[in-house]
């Protein structure tokens, strides 16, 4: 059976774009799938639910490291490193290659923030300890060493791979119709299914008015003028960690209404830190001060998911987006939640009965 292998390239973008290309022809080369940020070269943190589905699809991950950090993320690591550790979380074997000659490289391709550089050298340094890293000079050697590593790769860890589907004895059309249309009414049942409850019997759950000490942090930033180029450029004076404790009906009268007609991971969380800043505005001391990178920890965001959902008030779904047949996870009401939403949220009449 003829099997091809379905390989992210994860790098950053404009830089290493010779690089990049050189990289997807050594991978079509041996009959692989490339596959990467080609198609979202503006990383964002709404498409990252896409670039995460993506990359856990895959049967390898290939990593190229320059000059530049690379964009950053809310959870204050580069996308990069946030898709590098997503492919050590799924599993996926990874293969990273980091440039040996970065002092030789132009300055437009090296980050000039010393914050950045130092978050690059930890990361090839987090790289050389945990993988298979290989060094490489330029976009024609690096096509060569990757090639080899994947070949090698594949010996040693064999992957499901991909193969078409009349390979795969699936000639049946109209049968594999009738399954896949199965699979969407079940799936249609399990988000109205309200079920049995999920814990052992005589555990409870915290739930109405009992509080939940919800960690966030931000940033108190401010531009600088860099005397080089004269573009302004965004320094961080301090970063702030506090905490606010909320009720869970508090919580869940805040996210409610967005999650009803079916939300992102990222618009809940978004929607929540809007509240948070209602509740404790931050006062600038310093003029010409401004607040960046405000966000809910992510383990305790993910409290939060995992409490609604074992309360069965929400439900997490992975659902088709329309675009290229992407699949993006959505959060839903259950009807439970629906009803303690219009409970919590309804108005009710001051008029004497």
């Amino acid at each position: 059976m003829n099997k091809r292998y379905q390989v992210f390239v994860s790098s950053t973008f404009k830089d290493l774009a010779e690089e990049r290309m050189e990289v997807i022809k050594a991978l079509l080369e041996l009959d692989c799938i490339p596959c990467g940020m080609e198609y979202f070269p503006a990383a964002s943190e709404d498409s990252w639910s896409y670039i995460s589905s993506l990359i856990k699809q895959c049967d390898y991950y290939v990593l190229i490291v320059a000059g530049r950090y690379g964009s950053m993320t809310a959870d204050g690591i580069s996308f990069t490193q946030k898709e590098y550790q997503c492919a050590l979380d799924s599993g996926v074997p990874v293969l990273a290659f980091v440039r040996a000659d970065v002092e030789s490289l132009p300055v437009k391709k090296v980050d000039d923030d010393p914050k950045l550089k130092r978050k690059l050298d930890e990361f090839v340094t987090q790289l050389k300890a945990k993988n298979l890293c290989k060094e490489w000079h330029n976009a024609d050697e690096l096509g060569a060493v990757v090639s080899r590593g994947i070949t090698q790769l594949t010996k040693r860890v064999p992957r499901v791979g991909w193969v078409r589907a009349d390979a795969a004895g699936y000639t049946n059309a109209e049968q594999v119709l009738e399954l896949t249309r199965k699979i969407e009414d079940l799936t249609r049942r399990i988000k109205q299914y309200e079920g049995e409850d999920i814990l052992a019997s005589g555990i409870t759950l915290a739930d109405g008015e009992e509080l939940f000490d919800v960690k966030y942090s931000y940033s108190i930033c401010y531009y600088e003028k860099n005397k080089k180029s004269g573009w302004r450029e965004t320094r961080t004076r301090s970063s702030v960690h506090k905490s606010i404790d909320l009720s869970w009906n508090n919580i869940f009268s805040v996210i409610a209404p967005k999650v009803s007609v079916g939300a992102s991971p990222e618009g809940v969380r978004k929607g929540l830190v809007e509240y948070i800043m209602q509740c404790e505005p931050v006062k600038i001391k310093e003029e010409g001060d401004f607040i960046s990178d405000y966000t809910i920890e992510t383990i305790c965001f993910e409290k939060i998911k995992v409490q609604f959902e074992a309360l069965r008030l929400l439900i997490v779904q992975r659902e088709e987006s329309g675009k290229n047949g992407s699949r993006l996870v959505k959060w839903h009401l259950t009807d439970r939640g629906r009803q303690r939403m219009v409970e919590l949220l309804a108005v009710r009449s001051t008029k004497p009965k």
